[in-house]
């Protein structure tokens, strides 16, 4: 369960943030500030899309109060909480699963994040973990000016948006609505701590057939 807890996490970052896997590996806990409703990043080290003038700063999660099982302020919360006692002094973000407890690497996280789509029923052969940030900025462009999006991405030209990753959104595999399903597959115990883990395809089963009675009713 730990692997697809980190997982979890790091699926959720990438979709909020728009962010390169990159951009996860450098995330530093001594950069990190937690507060009641958001949890913010300082990016210390220059990114592929930095250059002069144009250097990504800081990475802002916040909680989403409505539904706090796709709420990416709780996963992060969550994650610290269980990796407290076993990182040590290691003191990037995302640290391995397995002992010894080092800095997870950037294919560590791209593998976990392949896990998260994959339980979630994405079609690997045509998206990869990478397809998180395009999902991100082409539903952000639905609602949002593209300067803003520029800015939250790291991006200096929308020449580059336009051509790499603004793409179509394909409504049968919407990577927020991905993300609750893992989400949901995680957190669906008897109690906090107590009882198994439901099967994802149990509770997607159970999940049809609800919603199959209410369109039926």
């Amino acid at each position: 369960m730990a692997t697809l807890r980190a997982s979890t996490t790091s699926c959720l970052m990438l979709l909020v943030s728009g962010q390169r896997g990159q951009t996860l590996h450098l995330l530093d806990i001594r950069n990190m500030t937690v507060s009641n409703s958001k949890v913010s990043f300082r990016i210390g080290d220059f990114l592929k899309t930095s250059r002069p003038g144009n250097h990504l700063s800081e990475l802002v999660f916040e909680a989403y109060d409505p539904n706090r099982l796709i709420c990416v302020y709780t996963a992060i919360r969550s994650y610290l909480d269980r990796t407290r006692e076993t990182r040590g002094s290691t003191t990037k973000f995302f640290v391995t699963t397995k002992n010894p407890v080092k800095l997870a690497s950037r294919d560590t996280l791209h593998r976990w994040t392949k896990v998260a789509m994959r339980d979630a029923g994405i079609d690997l052969s045509i998206f990869s973990p990478h397809s998180t940030r395009s999902a991100s900025s082409s539903k952000a462009s639905l609602t949002l000016p593209v300067p803003l999006i520029l800015a939250i991405m790291g991006w200096s030209t929308e020449s580059v948006f336009a051509k790499y990753y603004k793409k179509p959104l394909c409504s049968q595999h919407r990577f927020a609505h991905v993300a609750e399903e893992i989400w949901i597959c995680e957190n669906q115990t008897v109690t906090k701590w107590e009882g198994d883990i439901l099967s994802y395809k149990e509770m997607l089963k159970k999940k049809e057939t609800s919603n199959s009675t209410r369109s039926n009713a």
